[in-house]
């Protein structure tokens, strides 16, 4: 079973997504798509990028619970959350994870998305978040009216007056420095592939290089010169023998059994 997990402001929906349910598909694997809370735009909630709780009660549930092997597929901020899982106590059936232009350090890769190069993109991640908020505020109290949500223009200030008073955070900072993964790395216990993109406009290279400074024997780094932020040509190869594109190469790897943990030690 792989379990997919979307980016910020994203669903199972999101193309990339589609992309691996259909490279996974075709490996004869099962595969969930998940919609982390609020993300389907029918909650009464949303999540944050360090909330594990979905990702935990998924893997749990009876659904995934039952199968032998459980891989782990996350991009961008859903990359994050679930790297941020793997950090944790984990069930012995989770044997591996690949993580896909996820950010490390949710500040420094803030400050990159709220450049005003990049505020085409940004623009896109803010429509995708308001749209999860406006049905959350119709369903319960939520820290901002729905109008002043949608003037908000930088990803810092969303989660400054969205994210961190919802969540218990003091502000952004608070809430940046309690759940990026970059300082937790050394914890994962389990084989774990990171794909970077070296130009990646929206988590560049030099956001994540710092946090890979340590010794990080079960992560497999690799800096790809091609593609731009989980989207890359349909040709690109990681030296799989799958069929070329990131999703089938990502699938591939994650099906191998030599990139799979027998059972997984909890963290020391």
């Amino acid at each position: 079973m792989i379990v997919i997990v979307h980016g910020l402001g994203g669903s199972h929906e999101s193309p990339y997504c589609q992309r691996a349910a259909a490279a996974a598909t075709a490996a004869s694997a099962s595969v969930l798509r998940l919609n982390l809370r609020g993300a389907d735009r029918r909650g009464d909630d949303y999540y944050h990028g360090g909330l594990t709780d979905d990702i935990r009660a998924t893997i749990e549930s009876k659904l995934v619970s039952g199968y032998e092997k459980v891989h782990l597929l996350g991009y961008s901020l859903g990359g994050h959350v679930s790297l941020r899982y793997s950090t944790e106590a984990l069930p012995t059936n989770l044997r591996n994870l690949c993580a896909i232009c996820a950010p490390l350090d949710l500040s420094l890769s803030v400050d990159a998305i709220d450049r005003p190069a990049v505020a085409i993109y940004r623009r896109h991640l803010l429509e995708g978040l308001r749209e999860i908020y406006q049905e959350v505020a119709a369903r319960r109290q939520v820290p901002l009216s729905v109008g002043a949500a949608r003037q908000i223009d930088s990803i810092r200030q969303w989660d400054d007056e969205i994210v961190a008073p919802h969540h218990g955070f003091r502000d952004a900072n608070d809430y940046y420095e309690q759940v990026s993964v970059g300082p937790h790395l050394d914890k994962i216990r389990i084989p774990t592939l990171l794909i970077v993109a070296k130009h990646d406009p929206m988590i560049p290279v030099e956001t994540v290089t710092p946090s890979l400074a340590g010794d990080l024997p079960q992560i497999d780094v690799r800096q790809l010169d091609r593609g731009g932020h989980a989207g890359f040509p349909s040709r690109i190869d990681i030296g799989r023998k799958a069929a070329l594109g990131m999703a089938s190469q990502a699938v591939d790897w994650l099906l191998d059994d030599t990139n799979q943990s027998p059972a997984v030690p909890p963290p020391s």
